[in-house]
């Protein structure tokens, strides 16, 4: 196995034991259930100083309505290429086809490729792949196609639009488990990733614990204020914020 650099200095290595990508996992499920969902783990980000852990407002769910989701980046690199006929030799290449093989429970498809537009990233036969080998979902920053099929799976996919043109011949897969860049935001291998109606948050993996504490903090301070404006409607925003010693 390649040794993988971390962007993060305090950061040895990207790789992880299984133990490690266990205990990741079972964070996912606990972000998941946190009633301030994406907004309170940005706001946790923030208060770490990691101002850019959101990604772009484009990136956002195509089914809203199924809820939220959250895994483990299981990330590929790809571009644009000239639309070159499907099927030759330049564009038979295996890195994608050994990255769908390599799927575990829990991942979340990262699809970095500097925003492709000529072709959609993904359609129902990989989703229907991806899913029943145990995927959550996937986050692409060029469009997906197959959205009537693929709404029925249990695979939650975020994107910035839609497009009926297939990406073969027209999308090249250059490596995976690697640095991506998707809506703005660099991603690692195994960094956790969690999407819900407001869109998508990267949370570095070795910050997991600490975002997953500061964002409880910050929902139950946010549940308490909620609750003081019901219980106090003659006072003014101003003095319930000084009261819950909260910023404007």
């Amino acid at each position: 196995m390649k040794k993988q650099i971390s962007l993060y200095p305090e950061v040895k290595t990207q790789d992880l034991t299984s133990e490690q990508k266990k205990k990741l996992l079972g964070l996912c499920q606990k972000f998941k259930r946190l009633s301030g969902g994406t907004a309170a783990c940005s706001d946790a980000l923030d208060s770490l100083g990691y101002r850019r852990g959101y990604m772009d407002p484009s990136i956002k769910p195509y089914f809203p309505e199924k809820g939220r989701m959250c895994g483990l980046a299981y990330t590929i690199r790809g571009a644009n290429v000239p639309g070159l006929p499907p099927r030759t030799k330049e564009v038979r290449e295996t890195v994608d086809v050994e990255y769908y093989d390599n799927i575990q429970p829990g991942y979340v498809l990262m699809y970095g490729t500097d925003v492709a537009d000529r072709g959609t990233i993904i359609g129902d036969v990989i989703v229907t792949f991806a899913a029943s080998r145990g995927a959550v979902g996937a986050v692409c920053d060029g469009p997906i196609r197959d959205l009537e099929r693929i709404k029925g799976l249990d695979f939650l996919p975020f994107g910035p639009s839609a497009c009926p043109v297939s990406g073969e011949g027209r999308v090249l897969w250059i490596e995976y488990d690697c640095i991506v860049q998707i809506g703005g935001v660099w991603v690692e291998p195994y960094d956790i990733i969690f999407g819900d109606m407001d869109g998508v948050v990267m949370i570095p993996k070795h910050l997991a614990e600490q975002v997953l504490s500061k964002a409880k903090e910050i929902c139950r301070k946010e549940d308490v204020i909620k609750k003081s404006f019901l219980e106090h409607r003659h006072m003014k925003l101003l003095d319930i914020f000084a009261m819950h010693e909260r910023r404007p």
